[in-house]
């Protein structure tokens, strides 16, 4: 019997139905009260005979599930042991562009100092910390990706509505593999007014996970649930870099009034339009 939730609960029903038969058939109370007197006084033969074998299934039919339990724990063991690689390779990775990036700005200092002595000044311990902190920043805002539009209320956590959402995704595209999650949290200051929520940040393993789930976010205007035409997937950027898209925004509703009959997208920090007759492939648009 192969290990699942559905088994462990059927083991149960059958368990408790036998020691149920068992503790009417002695008619006594609680398991405690059976003993061999009580079994050898108010059973046949053939009634013990019958709860032996019974009970001789369930132990049979108990120990292949114990057995597909300890398989199914040794592959998730195996599977928590390659995510913590994976994990381990990507702050390895993150740890040699902070060097690159370190290294980088220091040769660029040398070059200073080469060049006019008596003007360049001195790298500092602040310079390099700035480096270091607007690397890594950057690292984690390319594994990052922001969910707006979610409802904040007691009923669904963060990690619930990720779930939702990738849920939704995956099941309108074939064979997606789901993304490993880093980690899950509302960001920004809780506002009083309950129907403003705080952006969700997803932060995912490396940067091609969260392209891979950009580029299908815009599915989720085409879910047969209303809940999902709400929300809206982005990139994590800066706030500079939100000032920004906001300007291109603006720019395409602009257009969308003063040529209704085009296509407007945003695409590589451009806004395009396109006749509307062409088809989704000629567009090409992967907008942001």
């Amino acid at each position: 019997m192969e290990f699942s939730v559905t088994a462990l609960n059927e083991m149960e029903e059958n368990l408790n139905s036998t020691l149920c038969s068992i503790l009417k058939e002695t008619r006594v109370q609680t398991v405690e009260d059976l003993n061999p007197t009580v079994l050898a006084n108010k059973l046949n033969k053939n009634t013990l005979a019958k709860m032996v074998v019974d009970l001789a299934i369930l132990m049979h039919n108990n120990i292949s599930v114990c057995k597909s339990a300890a398989a199914k724990i040794d592959q998730l063991k195996s599977r928590v042991l390659v995510d913590q690689k994976t994990v381990i390779e990507c702050q390895q990775k993150q740890l040699e562009s902070v060097k690159t990036a370190v290294k980088t700005e220091i040769r660029s200092w040398s070059d200073i100092v080469r060049t006019n002595v008596s003007q360049a000044p001195s790298p500092t311990t602040e310079v390099i910390k700035n480096v270091v902190r607007n690397t890594v920043e950057q690292s984690d805002r390319n594994r990052s990706f922001i969910i707006y539009g979610a409802a904040e209320d007691e009923e669904k956590t963060p990690e619930n509505i990720l779930t939702d959402v990738l849920f939704d995704l995956n099941k309108q595209v074939d064979s997606v593999q789901r993304p490993k999650v880093v980690a899950v949290r509302r960001i920004g200051i809780q506002k009083q007014d309950a129907s403003i929520a705080r952006p969700i940040k997803v932060t995912l393993t490396n940067p091609d996970e969260v392209k891979s789930v950009l580029s299908r976010s815009n599915l989720l205007k085409k879910s047969p649930e209303e809940y999902f035409r709400k929300l809206y997937l982005a990139p994590d950027r800066t706030l500079e870099e939100r000032r920004e898209h906001q300007k291109l925004v603006c720019e395409v509703k602009r257009r969308i009034e003063s040529e209704p009959e085009k296509y407007h997208y945003i695409k590589n920090k451009r806004v395009l339009s396109v006749d509307r007759t062409l088809s989704a492939s000629d567009n090409n648009r992967g907008s942001e």
